[in-house]
Parts: structure tokens; C-alpha cells; sequence
């Protein structure tokens, strides 16, 4: 150990990352504020009603088709969670190869639509995470099958978010540097004659 000299030039070495580790105690600092900290510290049945399930019957949707009965439960469960008047945690588990990317696309439509495919009135926003960016896109190429199924008056939009770079060439058209670039071309352009519709992303 020596001191160092003025205009000596010093040499460091980047030992680890820090980064992954200061989110992680931001959000165990953001927990303590949730209303979902007990039911996620300490879960008890009463976090999880039966009562208030939506029963099959409600949610038969061109979505739910294809699911079995199991699937259906879980959809279910989910979209009753979602318009509770409280929060509340919904666990989906199964291993690879069981639908569980069918039930989550399946929850999404059931959110936002009745049972003859049209559109919910005041719903909210849903945002969907995974440990990683093969993951999203994968729910995203799935969701922008089902939209292109659905009437223009009735689509729904998306936003990918993330670097570009690691996004499916298909997610990446709906990543929100892609539809910011977009929407700034099209205000630098004026309409063409007859063009009335609006374009849903």
C-alpha cells in the first residue's frame, strides 16, 4: 500500500455488480408500504377467498375454449382477483408444457372482454414481467395473434419495454422507443386523404 502521486495514473477493476442487489433492497423497502406485504410475508387463507370466484360458467370466452378444467379454475381465480375491491395474490404453478402461457393470455382477454368478444368498459392496466426477455416476447407474439383475430375497433394495445436489442424483431415493433419514433413520423406527416381510421398498436 503506497501513496498515490500527483498525475499518477490509477488502474481499478470492476469486482462485481452492485445494481441487482440495491433493487432488491428497494423492494423489500417498497413491501413494507404494500397492501399485498402480509399476504406475501405471511399468507393465510383468509387472503385467498373461495367465495368470491367467478364461477366457470362467467368467464366462457373463444379464449377459455381450449382449457381444462384446471386452466379454467386458474383463469378464474385470477380475473376475480383482479376485480376484487381489494388486492389480492393469485399463484399460477405448473411445470413446462402445461399451458401456463395459454392460461396467462387467457386471464388477459378475460380482463378485458365479455364473452362475446367485446371490448370491457373501465378496466385497468395490466403489466407483465418475466425473468427474461425470450419470456415477455413469447406473451407478446401470443397476444398479438389473438389482436389480429379481433376487429380494429376492438384491439387492444400493447407496449414492450426494455432495450430494443434483446427484444423479438416482432416485440420490438411494439417497443416504446419503436412506437414513440412512430408516432413522431407520423406528426411530422400530414394524413393522407380518406384516412379517418385510427391505427391501434
Amino acid at each position: 500500500m503506497r501513496l498515490l502521486r500527483r498525475g499518477e495514473v490509477m488502474t481499478g477493476r470492476s469486482l462485481c455488480y452492485i445494481k441487482n442487489v440495491l433493487q432488491l433492497f428497494e423492494a423489500m423497502e417498497y413491501l413494507s408500504k404494500s397492501p399485498l406485504c402480509e399476504a406475501i410475508l405471511r399468507p393465510d387463507p383468509r387472503h385467498f377467498p373461495r367465495d368470491r370466484i367467478l364461477p366457470p360458467s362467467q368467464i366462457k370466452s373463444p379464449w377459455t375454449a381450449t382449457l381444462n378444467a384446471s386452466q379454467l379454475e386458474a383463469v378464474s381465480a385470477s380475473v376475480s382477483a383482479a376485480l376484487g375491491d381489494r388486492p389480492a395474490v393469485q399463484m399460477i404453478q405448473g411445470p413446462p408444457g402445461t399451458g401456463k402461457s395459454s392460461v396467462i393470455c387467457s386471464i388477459i382477454m378475460t380482463y378485458f372482454y365479455d364473452s362475446g368478444g367485446r371490448r370491457q368498459q373501465n378496466r385497468g392496466k395490466i403489466l407483465i414481467c418475466a425473468t427474461s426477455n425470450a419470456a415477455v416476447d413469447e406473451l407478446v407474439i401470443r397476444l398479438l395473434n389473438i389482436r389480429q383475430s379481433l376487429p380494429k375497433t376492438e384491439r387492444f394495445r400493447m407496449v414492450r419495454v426494455g432495450r430494443p436489442e434483446a427484444m423479438h424483431p416482432r416485440a420490438r415493433d411494439l417497443s416504446s422507443q419503436c412506437l414513440a419514433q412512430r408516432d413522431a413520423t407520423r406528426a411530422q406527416e400530414p394524413p393522407p386523404p380518406g384516412a379517418q381510421e385510427e391505427v391501434l398498436l
